[in-house]
């Protein structure tokens, strides 16, 4: 065979015109057993190519021979090595560095509190307490906790400030803009160091592009650098946005323009926080775990904080007696002109939010009697032991479960579903290294 191919390397080149198609059937038949394996080969060739060819080659059928191996395909290299996590080249599945686990952090001094906490619960998990003091003291710890890392009334109002200060200073290009409150600052799941969404509602000239009236605003925040500073356009992000700093309080603004939909979400968690107080007391507790774990972050592909809040709702809505209703479902049927309908784009953004006759329309209105260092030990427990990955999505609109054959979502991380835009998976962008 090595003769064969020497002396194709000498032959002259030829006109490509002088190519002639030529389609044989070259069949080597190997038998196992009664299976015949039949080759179809399809050459175009040059002439004077193709006749040496095939005269060398009935010249020396005795030493020509048909190998079907890994090794001769890909110019000897084998066939390629991918990845299926990550689809890269160079390494398989089993070397994935997206499913090699990350080093562990060194956690912080445990204060006496959480440690008094911790130990309580240590010792209601082995049997060892009676129920009450458990009860008492866990209660105590997390609302202890809650009073040091709440929003206290003086940053509530240095981001009402804030908020009033854009305000004034976007009418004087846009006169009829109105700005909305979003996000942690106002859904009751914010901490002090929470920073400030805003949404900015106005009618933009038709020729004039989101990007555009964007661009406007922060060339006009640029000139006052004495109010914000370090002002960016973040074009790449799901919607875009102005990420900008107060200069004086160093508090992060974040500034939308006419995307209602997260103000209508802050609405709802706001309610459900203010359902029961063990809401936001849980909602704080595993935020601040998370975040101390460094799984708290969606562009390092860990959960955001908005998706804990959303495990946190879900769960509660999940566990028997619930502690939560969910108020997507929900409405007064004391009254028939009350549609479960409310439009906001192409969005229904209906919830029921009189929180007054709740316990009127509520069946389970008060029965979970649950502490929050209690709810705190189930919440783990749902999600490890009880929660089906496999099949279910976290969803807090139904309390029926939601499938993933419902939504085509087989990634094969955790699935949580916007309340309201339905086709937001939170974590589509988390990795399963974290």
């Amino acid at each position: 065979m090595h003769d064969i191919i020497n002396k194709l390397k000498e032959l002259p080149a030829s006109d490509s015109s002088a190519s002639l198609a030529v389609t044989k059937e070259a069949r080597s038949q190997k038998s196992t057993g009664n299976v015949n394996v039949s080759i179809q080969l399809e050459h175009i060739l040059p002439i004077a190519l193709l006749k040496t060819l095939e005269t060398m080659v009935l010249n020396n059928a005795a030493n020509v021979s048909h190998e079907f191996v890994a090794k001769s395909f890909c110019a000897n290299k084998g066939p390629p090595r991918v990845c299926t996590i990550c689809s890269k080249t160079d390494h398989v599945k089993s070397d994935c560095i997206k499913l090699s686990l990350p080093n562990m952090v060194i956690l912080p001094e445990i204060s006496k509190h959480w440690a008094d906490g911790l130990s309580q619960l240590c010792r209601k998990i082995t049997g060892t307490v009676t129920r009450w003091i458990v009860r008492f003291d866990c209660l105590y710890q997390l609302r202890s906790y809650l009073d040091e890392c709440k929003m206290t009334n003086q940053d509530i109002e240095q981001r009402k400030t804030i908020l009033t200060c854009l305000e004034t200073e976007f009418r004087k290009i846009y006169p009829n803009c109105r700005l909305h409150p979003a996000g942690s600052f106002k859904n009751g799941f914010g901490f002090r160091q929470s920073d400030l969404d805003v949404c900015v509602q106005l009618e933009t000239n038709s020729n004039e592009s989101r990007i555009q009236t964007l661009e406007n605003l922060a060339e006009f925040l640029q000139s006052k650098q004495l109010l914000f500073k370090n002002i960016e356009i973040v074009r790449n992000a799901r919607v875009p946005i102005i990420r900008s700093t107060h200069a004086e309080s160093n508090i992060e603004v974040d500034i939308s323009l006419n995307n209602m939909l997260p103000v209508e979400n802050t609405r709802l968690l706001r309610i459900y926080s203010d359902i029961d107080p063990r809401v936001r007391e849980l909602g704080f507790v595993i935020k601040t775990l998370a975040k101390q774990c460094n799984i708290c972050d969606a562009s390092r592909g860990t959960l955001s904080s908005y998706a804990y809040t959303i495990m946190v709702i879900h769960f509660l809505q999940q566990i028997q007696p619930p502690v939560i209703p969910v108020l997507q479902q929900l409405n007064d049927d004391s009254s028939d002109n009350v549609s479960r309908v409310r439009k906001c784009g192409n969005w229904n953004v209906y919830f029921y939010d009189n929180l007054k006759n709740l316990n009127q329309i509520w069946d389970g209105y008060g029965l979970n009697k649950l502490s929050s260092g209690e709810l705190w030990v189930e919440f783990l427990c749902y999600y490890t032991e009880r929660f089906n990955y496999g099949t279910n999505i976290v969803t807090i609109r139904q309390v029926e479960p939601l499938l993933r054959s419902e939504k085509g979502w087989f990634h094969p991380t955790i699935a949580i579903e916007d309340p309201f835009i339905l086709t937001h998976d939170l974590t589509e962008k988390l990795s399963l290294r974290s």
